[in-house]
């Protein structure tokens, strides 16, 4: 699938903060941009099937189906006149700043780029147009069909899991960081997300769910000497605090779960 995502908006929002001549160092974005592609192409549909305490669904049988609609990135970045080519020479392309231990500070004229995704489908084959909707879904030419197994026949992930216990989870944690992710990996945090649903009480109050977004917080670095080697850098507590905050950038992806879930307490 060489094409995941259609650009439906592209802001570019410009402000200055300070007028020092501070040093940055950065990358440019159209590098950064298909690190983001790629990682989002990685997100596919999540069929989760499992069992509950009877309430919502009095057979204790429930359904959490999650299907990616949108995706929105923002990158801070800084504009230069000579460092790369743009269009018509007038700037040169937006480099993506990345935290400098020598050379972190405000004063660096930033500018932000948001861009806004719809989620391709692996198919539209069975869709009644190849445009979604404002919502970045598709009309089903047979909407008696399962949404996730149409568009995405053979991405679609499922799961089936037994009735989960819920004591590990009355207590507080203390969370080290050996616990924690070192790289950012968008689908195993919709996965957590998911969990945390399912985990919940499932009978009094009945909720029929809709969408769920999940946002990363992330640095990026680079490594000229490795050939620009690019990673993505899960931002710390302590990182996001002003002197940084210039050089965070967020990933924000849009699950509709309205696609075959089943009503459930959360």
């Amino acid at each position: 699938m060489k094409h995941v995502f259609g650009i439906s908006a592209l802001v570019l929002a410009v402000s200055s903060a300070g007028c020092a001549t501070t040093q940055v160092t950065g990358i440019p974005a159209d590098v950064v941009i298909d690190k983001l592609k790629e990682q989002l192409g990685q997100v596919q549909p999540l069929d989760v099937s499992y069992k509950a305490e009877a309430g919502c669904q009095p057979s204790g049988d429930y359904r959490i189906v999650t299907v990616p609609t949108k995706a929105q990135v923002q990158l801070k970045t800084v504009l230069t006149n000579s460092i790369t080519v743009g269009l018509g020479g007038k700037f040169g392309t937006p480099i993506v700043a990345t935290p400098s231990v020598s050379h972190v500070s405000t004063s660096v004229k930033t500018s932000q780029m948001t861009m806004n995704f719809c989620v391709m489908p692996e198919t539209l084959m069975g869709a009644q147009s190849p445009t979604p909707n404002g919502d970045c879904l598709w009309t089903l030419a047979d909407p008696k069909k399962p949404y996730a197994d149409t568009l995405w026949p053979t991405k679609k992930r499922s799961l089936n899991l037994d009735l989960q216990s819920h004591e590990q989870h009355n207590k507080v944690v203390s969370i080290a960081a050996k616990d924690q992710p070192s790289d950012p990996n968008l689908a195993d945090m919709l996965q957590s997300a998911v969990a945390g649903l399912i985990y919940s009480s499932h009978k009094d109050s009945c909720l029929l769910p809709q969408n769920m977004d999940v946002q990363l917080a992330f640095q990026v670095t680079a490594q000229i000497d490795a050939g620009l080697k690019l990673d993505l850098i899960v931002v710390n507590f302590q990182d996001t605090q002003s002197s940084k905050r210039d050089y965070t950038h967020t990933i924000d992806v849009t699950f509709s779960l309205a696609q075959g879930s089943t009503a459930s307490l959360y």
